[in-house]
Order: C-alpha cells, then structure tokens, then sequence
C-alpha cells in the first residue's frame, strides 16, 4: 500500500501547453484496416522479388470498388512503400523493415510466399 505524500489542486490553466494540444481522429486508420481486409482475402498467390513482393489478385467488383481508396491511404500512412497494380498483379516494393514486417502480416493471414 502506497500513502500520497501531498496533494496538489490541478486546473487546465496550469498545464502551458495546453493549446498545443489536440485530438486523434482514428476514423481513417480504421477504414484503412478494413480496406486492407478486402484485398488480402482476395490474394491467391504471393512471391519473393527483388525489393519486395508481388501479390497474385482474384479480382472482382467488391475488390474494384475498394482498391484505389486502398491505395491511397496505404500511399498516404506509408509513403515510402510503393503499390502499383500491374494486370491482376499487385506490386509491392519498399524498405527492409517494412518487407520484413509485410510478409509477417501475409503469414498471420495463411498466405505463403514463395521465391
């Protein structure tokens, strides 16, 4: 058991930084999760390429209607990391850490890689 040694009245004025303060909107990252959901149920194959992988798409409407928000906001929280759609292949290319953390994510979601 821990006993306060004293006790302090605290107002908002106290705190001078107060009007650096602002709120956290995780409207956009949450679409982004649900999104993302979309186009990984529809990954049929994935490969190992040099700088990344390329993701083999089962494409239909459901995937068409989502995939350039996809891309936008994956553009948007990661821009470093580059998504190109070539045919109903979707190329990803980034850094290292990323890579590395993306195919940890394709294995979570019983997507294997191959080289």
């Amino acid at each position: 058991e821990v006993r306060p040694l004293e006790r302090l009245a605290v107002d908002p004025e106290d705190f001078p930084f107060r009007d650096r303060v602002g709120g956290h909107d995780d409207s956009e990252v949450s679409r982004g999760e649900e999104i993302s959901g979309v186009v990984f149920e529809r990954v049929r194959g994935a490969s190992r390429v040099p700088g990344g992988f390329d993701l083999a798409l089962e494409w239909d409407e459901p995937l068409a209607a989502v995939f350039d928000e996809y891309l936008a906001l994956s553009r948007k929280y990661m821009p470093d990391v580059e998504r190109r759609l070539v045919d109903s292949t979707l190329e990803i290319r980034g850094p290292a850490g990323f890579l590395q953390s993306f195919e940890k994510s394709l294995e979570r979601r019983g997507i294997a890689v191959s080289d």
